[in-house]
């Protein structure tokens, strides 16, 4: 006895899309889109992962994502974060050395303001660093780019008015 099918099932992973020169009954397997996923035999519409997952390469489960961040734990963390501290710390004495001999000759050829301006924001700027270490937060995602870019223009800036003035 002959059958009469003009399609293979589809696969987990895959949706069926009907041919569009032939009858409806036929259709074409087609891999579900980036983020869905199809569990089970010929399924017409793949269901989108949850935000917090993502389609194994099958795609016919969801799995959980892994959040991967530079920790304090890990040996670049624990450098960067030395550095950073002892970067401040140079730029917070320089400071300091800046206003306790304010009326001296030298300190009052610079441009104090400027001065100052460029060391906050340079102090600023290292310790930006924290920012970028531990596990991301809505609040530190949102800080990282704006306070290092604020720091880094201001710095910038600075070192250009002094170097015109």
């Amino acid at each position: 006895i002959p059958i009469s099918v003009c399609s293979d099932s589809c696969i987990p992973g895959y949706r069926k899309v009907s041919r569009k020169v032939e009858f409806s009954c036929c259709y074409d397997c087609v891999p579900c889109e980036e983020g869905h996923i199809s569990n089970t035999t010929d399924m017409e519409t793949c269901i989108q992962c949850p935000e917090d997952q993502w389609p194994n390469d099958n795609r016919t489960i969801c799995i959980q994502k892994i959040t991967e961040f530079l920790s304090y734990e890990d040996p670049l963390g624990q450098s960067l974060a030395a550095v950073s501290v002892l970067s401040s710390l140079t730029v917070i004495s320089v400071l300091l050395i800046f206003i306790k001999y304010h009326k001296t000759p030298v300190v009052k050829a610079n441009n104090q303001t400027l001065s100052y301006s460029l060391l906050l924001s340079l102090t600023l700027s290292f310790l930006c660093c924290f920012l970028f270490i531990g596990r991301p937060q809505k609040v530190t995602c949102l800080l990282r780019q704006v306070t290092f870019g604020i720091n880094f223009t201001v710095s910038v800036s600075c070192v250009l008015a002094k170097t015109v003035t």
